[in-house]
């Protein structure tokens, strides 16, 4: 029971970016999970609208799907709307949740990519061969 409890906290502590930081990955195969589950809860998001609209609201795939990519990306052109009370109750729910994942999705992308570029940057500059004259640049206090 505790392994569920504590899967279940972690999942809403990552999703919500809380980061207590109590619980992390610590191997490959934790890391590997972690991000197969962050894709995962995406497109689950995208099947879970879909399968709705076409099953309460009479949408194709087609449809289902494209109304599904138009709501999660916020884009909305007005083709496509909610007709049914039962979609329309669905949608309060379904459409806050899914847009939240998605912008969290790409939040983690996004420090992906920088915490990858500020390492590199970090290496290059304690790698590099400083001079006196690069120092004295560096140097704030000379400007004033």
């Amino acid at each position: 029971m505790d392994g569920v409890l504590d899967w279940f906290y972690f999942y809403i502590v990552t999703m919500t970016t809380v980061g207590y930081g109590d619980f992390m990955p610590n191997s490959v195969c934790a890391f590997v999970s972690t991000g197969m589950a962050l894709i995962g809860e995406v497109g689950n998001i995208a099947a879970v609208g879909t399968i709705f609209l076409m099953a309460v609201e009479k949408l194709d795939l087609v449809d289902g799907f494209y109304c599904v990519c138009s709501a999660v990306t916020t884009l909305g052109y007005g083709d496509k709307s909610l007709s049914t009370k039962a979609g329309r109750v669905f949608a309060v729910i379904w459409i806050w949740m899914s847009t939240t994942c998605l912008a969290q999705f790409f939040l983690y992308v996004t420090e992906l990519y920088t915490e990858t570029r500020q390492r590199r940057l970090a290496d290059w500059v304690l790698t590099r061969k400083m001079t006196n004259e690069d120092l004295e640049a560096a140097d704030l206090t000379m400007i004033m």
